[in-house]
């Protein structure tokens, strides 16, 4: 697929430029609040408060001169990013319930989510269904550069040929089919599930550190090609992503 829209487009960037053929190493990233392949609970959904859960990660090398944390929906066409927080110098853990501003106490930035606001917007799938989340540590060996509230895809455009260290957290939302809540403002209408049919059968896939690297690979590329491209690739609309009020 991405050699297709390579030789579509040529102007496309290259999401390992720069980064001289280096595998990003291990991290661990883990939560209190869900384990790996897990249940998200409602409380960090669309259908709770919405609120970020807690997450502790590994130490980074000591050449990391920037952290960010990407957390994207794995069950949609295109790319829908959930949360995108950069630019963090220190510390191997956040507490839930980060304010929804675009910039942190702490030093770290916020981007604008797939919902068009700063900060983070939680699971959120079709009623009656469910959809995987992939949460990532990332270590950088600079900071991106951007201003608070940045577009995600400049996040990952920025991180291109910079990932040096990298660790992973999958987890599961099922939202229940009667669902009624107050949704983020920019947040979408998704198809609702037929209450006769069954929910999808549960996709759980628990990845090893090399094969999240090629994730993560693929999902910068991919936002590189859709920003910079525009038309090259059709943009799903926002109603097929997430559930509106």
């Amino acid at each position: 697929m991405l050699l297709l829209f390579t030789a579509a487009c040529s102007s496309a960037p290259s999401a390992t430029s720069g980064n001289a053929g280096r595998v990003p190493l291990p991290l661990t990233l883990t939560s209190s609040a869900f384990v790996n392949g897990g249940a998200i609970p409602a409380d960090f959904s669309c259908d709770g408060r919405n609120t970020s859960p807690p997450l502790s990660w590994s130490a980074p090398p000591a050449a990391t001169q920037a952290l960010a944390v990407l957390v994207q929906d794995e069950d949609v066409p295109g790319t829908f990013t959930d949360w995108a927080l950069y630019d963090l110098t220190s510390g191997t853990s956040l507490p839930p319930g980060i304010p929804a501003s675009a910039t942190l106490a702490s030093g770290g930035k916020q981007a604008l989510n797939g919902t068009g606001a700063v900060g983070y917007a939680g699971p959120c799938p079709p009623r009656g269904s469910m959809h995987q989340y992939v949460f990532r540590i990332i270590a950088l060996d600079r900071s991106t550069g951007l201003p608070p509230g940045s577009a995600a895809a400049d996040v990952k455009n920025a991180m291109q040929g910079h990932i040096i260290a990298m660790g992973e957290l999958a987890g599961t939302y099922t939202a229940s089919p009667n669902a009624v809540v107050a949704r983020p403002p920019g947040a979408g209408e998704a198809p609702a599930a037929s209450p006769s049919a069954p929910p999808p059968p549960p996709r759980v896939t628990v990845t090893h550190h090399g094969e999240g690297t090629a994730m993560l690979i693929a999902a910068i590329a991919g936002a590189a090609l859709v920003a910079v491209l525009g038309g090259c690739k059709a943009a799903m609309a926002p109603g097929e992503r997430r559930r509106a009020s």
